[in-house]
């Protein structure tokens, strides 16, 4: 305080200024808040409370460290004092040493000249009274029209996230909590809490940090224009209990929040520029008429286009978020010259795929899906002026396009799609038009090579326009982990392969006991152990790590030469509940027969779901030991009360410790398989596990994907890899598509998927002559595997960094299309090894 003690009585920084500055840099202080009117040794009045802060403030610049330099001036009435509706003020020693009678003596007068923010108003309380006082009363003062870049006024410690007091008040609802956040960023406040932060990995606080990472909010707030939002007049047009704020941005967007302090849920309108009424709402905006694209913030969607007005609905004490960016109308013909500029390149093709629709399940009538990478265009009569309007899409690159047929439910509409990913399903009534752009960056070549000149130079890895497809060679029969016991064959789905310090090559597989096929999973996989002396070499068990019922095995490095497994379990028994190898009864062949799981387990659900399937409550386990030969720590849950489907849990592990990864839920979203992230600051301890509950790939079709891996290239980005679970020509037997998928991300965060990457992505699995993929190898052979699933990547390190050598797949020999107890003898399966081209591509 700048005074001779602080509010609590300690010592404070009068006439210290300077030393105490330097204390404070010695210590490598960041942030240091000064509360200033506590004490009455200093006064507003008499300058001296202001040549103490002027004196901190040059003690501070002169230690050469960056320090955040905050100044609480707040108290009840310092509005007051400018507001005519107000008739008195206190008469009290406070309000007599430290009330400004003039307007040089206000904060928000002097702080932009002294401090980098200050706050003038009350405390802030985790409730919602308290919250609109703090902001009704900036309103009052206009408070935020004296901030700049570098001086800015805050309304104080945020609340969301705190979920009220102990013993206390409960705090606000998630409605008013956007609220908070959207006006914080709209009056451009600093994001600061002031809280124990191990609160937000508090499952209750999934809400609250999501909307604090949302990346688009801290943008508005951190805007470097630092403008405020203008609260607009619009009464008579919207209830009187809703507002409309309005915020310019440094790059010509408007940022627009509407608030709904309502106990209903209200439909509120804006005026968009047009030739009548101008600007609109959007005072400094374009004048005329325009076009508006509308992003929703908060869900990170784009909304549409729209003309003349736009109207949201906000539900009861909530708010909404958008942010416009205004195209005033041009002829078509200038509009074109846009295009060309726009994309930076006017000699485009299209390859067409007719009766193909690469957003099935996705499209939006009218509208915008729900991950909002497709968007509607328009309603075209031909599939020409469907790719033109892609074509002339300025927003963002339209990588493809859908055109459907005048039978389809909604005749002749066109969508486009936003992300590169080439997913497409078969649709009769649907034409997919996919346009081949000159790459503008790396990530255009999905981070798997280098765009030059406008074209992609894959790693040797990898190949394709973008770098997309994996380069997969021919395989050597007989590499990878195909299990033998008494002279028959056992089934086996998938591996994870490390380095070992012995020299050997680790492999961690589920495996079949009693020589059942993989319908028999839920009944009987366990986990097994199998060597090799090449990575892409023959792998042969060598013992069982954990037993019955044990699956799904992801073994990855720790950052002190730990080998880390996570795996779904519940283990009860050497052996499973299912006898495929009975005396007498099918052929003992590493699959599942009628009758081999019993009468009431012969059930074709998918996922185990019968019974005495684990079905939806999988549970997930994490152990490690430093040998890969054994001596595993006793498996400890990693999301303890979770209650979901097995969550293919698959991290990185990084160097301090930390860890990132993605994990599955069955169902939700739009159904199937949805791919989400999880993290923890400590991969050892499961209590700072936390799972986020955005999904990441929002708009892949109704079985999404599953069976991730994770990787980082050298460069440090990350990757990852998935079977790919479309649902080509259907909308049920998503398992049947033999493909994989890979996605891209610069900071783990935010990803892109860039579609299927090995595999036929047009091939139509569910039909007898679509069915399966076939792999090739190096003796002139070739196989027709009717699943290739559960991929992982072998690298020469055990890091997981950098390119793959080898793709470890789980493929189905048999040629079973339904993996569940009901097989008829038809899902044998074994490990299966591909090698990856280390050189480049011709």
């Amino acid at each position: 305080a700048p005074h001779a003690t602080t509010c609590g009585g300690f010592w404070g920084m009068l006439n210290h200024e300077h030393e105490d500055a330097k204390m404070y840099a010695d210590w490598g202080i960041d942030f240091i808040k000064l509360d200033a009117g506590c004490r009455s040794d200093t006064s507003i009045h008499d300058g001296t409370l202001i040549a103490s802060l002027t004196r901190v403030r040059d003690g501070l610049n002169a230690t050469g460290r960056k320090i955040l330099y905050y100044i609480d001036a707040g108290n009840g009435n310092e509005a007051n004092i400018f507001n005519p509706h107000t008739r008195g003020v206190p008469n009290t020693l406070y309000t007599r040493t430290h009330m400004p009678r003039n307007l040089s003596q206000a904060v928000w007068s002097f702080g932009p000249n002294v401090a980098n923010m200050w706050k003038f108003w009350l405390d802030r309380q985790d409730n919602f009274n308290n919250f609109m006082s703090v902001v009704q009363a900036h309103v009052v003062a206009s408070i935020p029209w004296w901030q700049a870049p570098g001086a800015i006024s805050t309304l104080d410690a945020m609340t969301v996230g705190r979920g009220g007091y102990p013993g206390g008040t409960p705090g606000m609802t998630e409605g008013q909590y956007r609220m908070e956040v959207f006006l914080y960023a709209m009056l451009s406040s600093p994001l600061v809490l002031s809280f124990d932060l191990a609160t937000l990995s508090s499952p209750k606080q999934a809400f609250a940090r999501d909307i604090l990472m949302n990346k688009e909010i801290i943008a508005i707030d951190q805007d470097p224009d630092v403008v405020a939002a203008s609260l607009v007049f619009t009464e008579g047009r919207n209830p009187w209990n809703t507002d409309l704020w309005i915020k310019p941005l440094s790059n010509g967007s408007f940022a627009v929040a509407l608030i709904n302090k309502g106990q209903q849920a209200q439909t509120m309108v804006l005026l968009l520029p047009n030739d009548t009424n101008r600007g609109g709402d959007f005072s400094g905006g374009p004048v005329g008429l325009s076009s508006a694209h509308v992003r929703d913030v908060y869900k990170q969607v784009d909304v549409g286009t729209f003309r003349e007005t736009f109207n949201a609905t906000v539900e009861a004490m909530d708010a909404r978020m958008f942010v416009f960016t205004f195209r005033q109308d041009k002829t078509k013909k200038i509009m074109n010259l846009k295009r060309n500029s726009q994309q930076f390149q006017t000699n485009v093709t299209s390859t067409i795929y007719a009766s193909y629709n690469n957003a099935l399940n996705v499209l939006v009538p009218n509208g915008v899906s729900k991950g909002g990478t497709v968007t509607y265009l328009g309603t075209f009569v031909n599939l020409t002026s469907c790719e033109q309007a892609c074509l002339g899409y300025t927003m963002q690159r339209c990588w493809s396009y859908i055109h459907l047929s005048s039978t389809s439910s909604t005749p002749l509409q066109c969508f486009g799609v936003l992300s590169p990913g080439f997913n497409p399903s078969y649709d009769e009534n649907a034409t997919t038009g996919v346009v081949h752009w000159d790459c503008r960056n790396d990530e255009d070549c999905s981070l798997n090579g280098k765009c030059s000149n406008g074209k992609c130079d894959c790693r040797p890895a990898w190949h394709g326009d973008r770098c997309e497809q994996l380069s997969l060679m021919k395989a050597t029969r007989g590499a990878g982990y195909r299990g033998i016991d008494n002279g028959h064959n056992t089934s086996s789905w998938g591996g994870a392969v490390l380095p070992g310090p012995d020299g050997k090559w680790h492999m961690w597989a589920a495996e079949m006991t009693e020589h059942c096929g993989i319908g028999a999973w839920s009944q009987n996989s366990r986990v097994i152990h199998a060597i090799s002396e090449s990575p892409g070499g023959k792998y042969v068990r060598k013992d069982v790590t954990w037993e019955v019922f044990s699956h799904e095995p992801e073994v990855v490095a720790g950052p002190n030469g730990e080998y880390v497994m996570y795996f779904t379990a519940d283990l009860r028994s050497p052996n499973g509940k299912c006898n495929c190898c009975r005396p007498d009864h099918g052929p003992c062949d590493g699959s599942t027969g009628p009758g081999d799981c019993g009468g009431s387990l012969n059930s074709s659900k998918r996922k185990g779901e019968g019974r005495n399937g684990l079905g939806n409550s999988s549970p997930s386990y994490m152990s490690y030991t430093m040998d890969p030969n054994g001596n595993w720590t006793q498996p400890v849950p990693i999301f303890s009360g979770y209650h979901g489907s097995d969550t293919n849990f698959a991290p990185l592990l990084l160097q301090n410790g930390s860890l990132l990864a993605m994990w599955r839920h069955w169902g939700g979203g739009n159904g199937g398989s949805r791919m989400f992230l999880a993290t923890a600051s400590d991969w050892k301890k499961p209590e700072t596990y936390v799972q986020h509950n955005s999904e990441i790939f929002p708009d892949l079709g109704a079985a999404g994907t599953e069976d991730q891996f994770l990787y980082q290239d050298e460069d440090g980005n990350f990757h990852a890899v998935f079977h790919h679970m479309y649902g080509t020509g259907t909308q049920t037997q998503w398992w049947l598509d033999a493909t994989g998928g890979h996605a891209f991300s610069r900071d783990g965060w935010t990803w892109t998927y860039t579609g299927v990457s090995w595999g036929n992505a047009t091939a139509r699995y569910n039909t007898p002559q679509g069915q399966g993929a076939t792999v090739y190898f190096t003796d002139g052979t070739s196989t027709k595997y009717t699943r290739l699933e559960r991929p992982h990547l072998i690298f020469a390190n055990r890091s997981l960094v950098g390119d793959p050598l080898f793709l470890v797949n789980s493929a189905q020999y048999g040629n079973g299309t339904n993996p569940g107890i009901g097989a008829h003898n038809d899902d044998a399966c074994y490990t299966l090894i591909q090698p990856v081209s280390q050189k480049k591509s011709s």
